[in-house]
């Protein structure tokens, strides 16, 4: 309920596990910022590989 209020509003809610934060920071950071600049799925956690041409 309370996700669906807030993408209602907007927000994209990230779960990140204190587990995958601990071992792979840099990463998690590059899938926030990913994600806060429209590049979602972020390949940071094994999404799509960017389009041809967009490495």
């Amino acid at each position: 309920m309370r996700d669906a209020w807030l993408a209602a509003r907007g927000v994209k809610v990230l779960r990140i596990r204190a587990q995958e934060v601990l071992g792979d920071f840099e990463a998690v950071v590059i899938h926030i910022v990913g994600t806060a600049c429209g590049d979602y799925p972020s390949t940071a956690f094994g999404g799509p590989p960017p389009p041809p041409g967009e490495d």
